[in-house]
């Protein structure tokens, strides 16, 4: 009989987990559309530029001065989102 190889299956790396402490982050020029944030922990992280477009945003919180500048936010679900002092200068809703 002959010994085959098989190779092994690598786990699949975690990117990004909406109940990681995001606290501050710089997530800027990323294309995040579609993921899923609900209950992130988001205050004061930037958001600049970046494509969260169908993403699910419910009940995450986005206190104290989030930058979401320029971002894309077309289709996004914010429901019982905190967002103040958020900033939304040219933001695509």
């Amino acid at each position: 009989m002959y010994n085959v190889w098989k190779p092994r299956k690598r786990p699949s790396k975690k990117i990004l987990d909406s109940k990681d402490k995001l606290f501050g982050a710089t997530l800027t020029n990323l294309d995040l559309a579609g993921l899923n944030f609900q209950n992130a922990k988001l205050a004061k992280a930037n958001l600049s530029h970046t494509n969260l477009s169908n993403a699910n945003l419910i009940e995450t919180d986005f206190t104290e001065a989030l930058d979401f500048t320029k971002a894309n936010l077309s289709g996004a679900n914010f429901d019982n989102a905190n967002i103040i002092d958020a900033r939304l200068t040219g933001v695509d809703l």
